[in-house]
């Protein structure tokens, strides 16, 4: 089918058009879907976008059936316009996501609350424990009110953070016998990061165990997107933290997509010392911005980075449902 990702001007009216929601047709161009998916991300991301590729099919994993699991809008014209589906990429029953996107000129119509009406529905059929979906940035407005309509209300808030002027900090010396290693590309040892992350935040802010295998996934599409640094803080050679920091070299931005210190090493000064190795990665490697995710009510998290010179960026808060 023929259509077109150009932009019309939208109005600050709800936009009255007919659309159809259908299962997934296996004929279906997947490049039409992801080229849908990515003019919807770079609406609500802007300057922080990052165009997905093919490997977002990968991400979703083999576990995913298309004609069961997804769902295609279509306008007037029978083009399709938006997708819905649902995903359990992490591999943890608790943590099947909802993905959508849908063309930017539809954000001030209906279909927001049509397709995620439709897709929570798909969800009840396919009798799922919990279904978790996320909303990012004041452009997704169309999509909170529409689940707020429904019924629905955040569980939880994360709150990016990004900094841009990389101040000379006074140093933090480490503990004895407390050292940081830097390794250049993807984790050497999964089991040995998962088991970092899920003993560093279990129990806290919903967090959801992570798995090596869908670790390793993720990991394998970021670094055909991203220059990957990985740090592991280490005391007398036990590993007792780690941190991960993705750059896009060509926008001169740096992610720190993951900080963790297990619970009894921490309030030493180790977290600061990590953070401040990758800032300085950063400047080394020529970032102007780096940027992160931290939950709302994180406060030692919060009060650590603005210590740091972080700036919250409240356009760019992201924003967690649970539908199911």
């Amino acid at each position: 089918m023929a259509y077109s990702l150009e932009m019309t001007r939208m109005s600050s009216k709800t936009k009255k058009v007919n659309f159809q929601i259908k299962s997934w047709d296996e004929n279906t161009d997947r490049s039409l879907i992801l080229s849908i998916y990515n003019a919807h991300r770079k609406h609500i991301l802007s300057e922080a976008y990052v165009e997905q590729k093919k490997d977002i099919f990968l991400m979703l994993g083999d576990k995913v059936k298309y004609s069961r699991d997804f769902l295609l809008a279509e306008n007037e014209k029978g083009e399709i316009v938006g997708v819905a589906g649902l995903t359990n990429f992490l591999g943890n029953v608790k943590s099947t996501r909802l993905i959508y996107g849908i063309l930017p000129e539809y954000f001030n119509s209906t279909l927001p609350q049509q397709l995620l009406k439709a897709a929570i529905a798909l969800g009840k059929k396919l009798k799922l424990s919990t279904l978790v979906l996320d909303t990012k940035g004041s452009n997704s407005a169309p999509f909170d009110n529409a689940l707020e309509h429904m019924g629905y209300h955040p569980i939880q808030y994360l709150l990016e953070m990004h900094l841009t002027d990389f101040i000379q900090t006074t140093p933090v010396d480490l503990p004895l016998d407390v050292s940081i290693l830097q390794k250049s590309g993807e984790p050497d040892n999964y089991h040995l990061y998962v088991d970092l992350i899920n003993k560093s935040f279990i129990g806290s802010f919903e967090f959801l165990p992570a798995k090596a295998e869908s670790s390793k996934k993720i990991f394998q599409i970021r670094k055909n997107q991203f220059d990957i640094e990985v740090f592991y803080v280490k005391n007398q050679q036990q590993p007792i933290g780690v941190s991960v920091f993705f750059v896009d070299a060509q926008k001169k931005i740096g992610t720190i997509y993951s900080v963790g210190i297990l619970p009894e090493y921490r309030h030493r000064g180790i977290g600061t010392k990590l953070l401040e190795a990758t800032i300085q990665t950063a400047k080394n490697q020529g970032c102007k911005t780096i940027q992160l995710d931290v939950h709302v009510d994180n406060e030692k998290a919060l009060n650590l980075y603005q210590k740091l010179g972080f700036q919250s960026n409240e356009n760019m808060k992201s924003t967690f449902y649970k539908v199911i």
